[in-house]
């Protein structure tokens, strides 16, 4: 078989996963007008077709900074891994809604300005997990090397990113769906369309990197 240079490989990974995105963003538009009456084909369904594949993209991004910190020995990347690690589990076992619903029981957190108590819970959780994250972060951070530091820039971003789809457009949905029905499928499109292209993005760094780092183990170019 003719040899594919090593640098093609993660941009065909980044057309074929961004192809993908646009393929179930497509499929909530053609839910959304009856043409597909499966409620799996909808972005928002749980464990639906778009967030089972959702959940493999965190997997996968969660196994390479897991082997880059085994091979290479930078704590960033375990960090990394783990962060990924918990935020596949939070969206397969709804955590943050299970827990932010608990917090808002618990303090007697009360709707307003639109949202929801258990709103207010869920932002607590996004809250008091990305701070863990982030001190933990920044101890691997100052004990890893200039690569792997200049790698964690560039994944933070991507994260930030995810977030404010994730958590940001969540808010700002369930805000402007009682006021205005007619955003409801917008909002989906934005909010999970978008968290679906963000993990994309981040999967495709990481494949990068990975790719840099371990050449011989993931290029591929002996096919």
């Amino acid at each position: 078989m003719k040899s594919i240079p090593v640098w093609r490989w993660p941009i065909l990974l980044l057309i074929l996963l961004i192809s993908a995105d646009l393929m179930f963003i497509g499929l909530e538009i053609i839910h959304t007008v009856g043409y597909a009456s499966d409620n799996k084909f909808s972005l928002g369904t749980e464990r639906g077709y778009s967030e089972v594949y959702q959940y493999v993209k965190f997997f996968w991004v969660a196994f390479l900074l897991g082997w880059l910190t085994i091979k290479m020995y930078q704590p960033i990347y375990g960090i990394g891994s783990l962060l990924f690690l918990y935020l596949l589990l939070d969206d397969s076992l709804e955590i943050h809604e299970t827990a932010g619903g608990d917090i808002a029981d618990w303090v007697g957190l009360a709707p307003a300005l639109g949202l929801r108590g258990k709103d207010y819970g869920e932002l607590a959780v996004y809250a008091l997990v990305g701070t863990l994250f982030l001190a933990l972060g920044w101890l691997a951070y100052r004990a890893s090397n200039a690569l792997a530091r200049q790698i964690s820039w560039y994944v933070l971003g991507g994260v930030i990113v995810l977030a404010i789809f994730g958590a940001g457009a969540d808010m700002l949905h369930a805000l402007l769906m009682n006021r205005f029905p007619w955003s409801d499928t917008p909002m989906l499109i934005l909010e999970d369309g978008g968290e679906l292209i963000a993990l994309s993005g981040i999967t495709w760094i990481v494949f990068s990197f990975a790719n840099q780092e371990l050449n011989t183990d993931l290029s591929y170019d002996k096919l």
